[in-house]
């Protein structure tokens, strides 16, 4: 795993957009997300993560 950088553009975009007060919330497909959320889709390999 490379720590010095965010791979991902998306995920690097809207993290570096984030102001005071905004969320971040890592969920599975079936959590209900509203339509003007900013949604990444990540897709992750079975055992990848440790959270």
């Amino acid at each position: 795993m490379r720590t010095e950088r965010i791979l991902h553009p998306e995920l690097a975009k809207a993290l570096a957009q984030l102001g005071h007060g905004d969320i971040v919330l890592v969920t599975d497909a079936g959590f209900p997300i509203p339509a003007d959320a900013n949604r990444v889709d990540l897709g992750i390999y079975p055992a990848l993560s440790t959270f």
